[in-house]
């Protein structure tokens, strides 16, 4: 896990922890609070319900009082018709009694009727749907309101009852009987916008019982005392209590996600602004671990890391000094281990060619006229120092003048062809053979002189190792898959040759300067030619002794454009 992806984890959680914990502690507080709020709302609710159907029976007595005093000439007029019967024209009566009616209407009376003494109606309105007459046991006492329902299609109905004129006795008096109706809906919304949320009012059949009231739900009767209820206004405070402390949870939890976006948000900056230097720091690092030397901007700041980055600038300065001087002390090394070798080299013609000199000198003392028979053994011997001093030199400079390569597309089967023929001895006592498979690719981008020299040097050493008992050379050329790191495909050609094979003090060490399996007569630098030519193509050379007898030689160049391992021996 990365130290930006540690670091928002740590903040995140940072600011988790309390947002949750406030939430788990402000829970219980908000459900106490919703509770006692409804037990609150209960009780409110119930008063102001009480209240506002009283004030409907006083305004509904108010109202008929009104009504009697607006219209008592038509109430008289209608009296005194009823006591004379005669004394009064009909068309007055009628326009008496609409007059009553209207005046009934305009004070908000909703249907009436006026009874005379003798029980009999004298008006009643609407037409449609007049009231129904009550009973001598429903007479209600002048300005006491009652709440009746007739059916479930009907509304329900306030109604009071009142004497005109006022101080006359009952049996000789009008009785004047006032509805007030109003629907359920319409209570429904009086209710509604007296209690503020959401009520239901529920007419009751005659003789139905109350269920009581429980925590949440309340149920006020209407009328709130006396007979039976004709309808139940229920409240249901737990929806109303969900209504105001919801959103105060909503609110808490957005407070708690904005509080926890802040945090993810600080916790990006925070870790990008502390992982940036950390990042310049790795890949200056990594750079110089993979051989860039060259100088780059290390990150600088006041705290630990600008102090780890002072102190890194440091120490890759200091191994990058320590690099230049081993490597300096490393080259004085490898010249003074050239010095000594090619001393040693030298040294050993030049003690065959001073005896055979000596030789020349001592026979030309003793006898002049015997010169010309030694001349001719002590040249040759000579002339074989010097041509091997000649190969020495010729090596010594191939391998320390070998110029960069200069790759292009050449057909490899020929150029491999080409450069392994031209050192095999014309005698025929070495034969070769050459075998192409078919998915080894025909044209590859190589340096052809580089890559001749090297094939011409494994083919020699080969034909030197079997120039004695003869033998065959088996070169074959295919295609091959490297596992890597890096892996790829790449182009291998194998020299399979018949000879002694490498000896096992030597077949780890065959491809360092200056080792030789041919003992005196070999320099040791023609298999370290070879690996430095492999070596700057990309690709990987190895050695080891076959099964069967004789050594296995092997090249591999890579087809992919990336470098293979370094070379390995054995």
């Amino acid at each position: 896990m990365s130290f930006r992806l540690r670091l928002l984890l740590a903040l995140g959680l940072v600011a988790v922890i309390p947002a949750l914990l406030l939430t788990w502690r402000a829970r219980p507080r908000l459900d106490e609070a919703r509770a006692r709020y409804v037990r609150e709302a209960a009780e409110r609710s119930e008063l102001l319900i009480a209240e506002r159907l009283d004030r409907w029976a006083v305004e509904l007595a108010s109202e008929v009082s009104a009504w009697r005093n607006q219209a008592a000439d038509e109430f008289q007029k209608l009296d005194d018709w009823i006591e004379h019967e005669r004394g009064l024209a009909r068309r007055r009566l009628r326009d008496a009694i609409e007059a009553i009616e209207t005046a009934a209407v305009d004070r908000g009376l909703n249907a009436g009727l006026v009874i005379d003494g003798t029980g009999r109606v004298r008006a009643a309105w609407p037409e449609s749907d007049p009231p129904r007459r009550p009973a001598s046991s429903e007479a209600l006492a002048e300005g006491l309101a009652r709440w009746s329902w007739e059916e479930p299609s009907s509304p329900l109905q306030l109604r009071t009852v009142a004497l005109c004129p006022p101080s006359a006795p009952r049996e000789s008096a009008l009785l004047l009987l006032a509805e007030r109706r109003l629907s359920a809906q319409q209570l429904t919304g009086e209710m509604e916008r007296l209690l503020g949320y959401p009520v239901r009012v529920d007419p009751r059949p005659a003789g139905q019982p109350l269920e009581a009231s429980g925590e949440r739900l309340v149920r006020v009767p209407i009328p709130r005392s006396g007979p039976p209820p004709v309808a139940v206004v229920e409240l249901d405070l737990e929806d109303a209590g969900q209504l105001l402390f919801e959103p105060l949870r909503f609110e808490l939890g957005i407070a708690v996600a904005l509080g926890l976006a802040a945090a993810v948000l600080l916790a990006l900056l925070l870790s990008d602004s502390l992982a940036r230097p950390v990042r310049r720091l790795t890949a200056s690092v990594t750079r110089f671990a993979e051989g860039d030397l060259a100088p780059s901007p290390m990150p600088q700041g006041p705290g630990e890391l600008g102090t780890l980055a002072s102190a890194v600038d440091r120490m890759l300065a200091r191994i990058d000094r320590e690099q230049h001087r081993r490597a300096r002390a490393e080259r004085l090394a490898a010249w003074q281990q050239v010095a000594r070798r090619v001393a040693h080299e030298v040294r050993n013609p030049l003690t065959p060619i001073r005896l055979a000199v000596d030789n020349l000198r001592r026979a030309a003392r003793r006898d002049p006229q015997s010169l010309t028979e030694h001349l001719d053994d002590e040249s040759a011997a000579i002339l074989q120092e010097v041509d091997r001093l000649e190969r020495l030199v010729r090596e010594f400079s191939e391998f320390a003048r070998l110029p960069e390569p200069e790759p292009r597309p050449v057909e490899l089967p020929e150029l491999v062809e080409r450069a392994v023929r031209g050192q095999i001895p014309a005698d025929g006592s070495v034969r070769v053979a050459f075998d192409i498979d078919e998915a080894f690719p025909c044209s590859l981008a190589v340096d052809p002189d580089l890559l001749s020299l090297a094939l011409a040097n494994l083919a020699r050493n080969a034909a030197q190792a079997m120039e004695a008992a003869g033998g065959q050379l088996r070169v074959r050329m295919q295609r091959r898959h490297e596992a890597g790191p890096p892996a790829g495909d790449g182009a291998a050609i194998v020299f399979d040759d018949t000879g002694p094979g490498i000896s096992d003090e030597i077949i780890g060490h065959v491809f360092e300067p200056y080792v030789s399996g041919r003992g005196e007569t070999g320099t040791g630098l023609g298999l370290a030619i070879v690996r430095r030519i492999v070596r700057d193509h990309g690709g990987l050379v190895t050695a080891s002794n076959r099964v069967e007898g004789g050594a296995r030689f092997e090249i591999i160049l890579p087809l992919g454009g990336r470098s293979f391992d370094e070379p390995r021996a054995g």
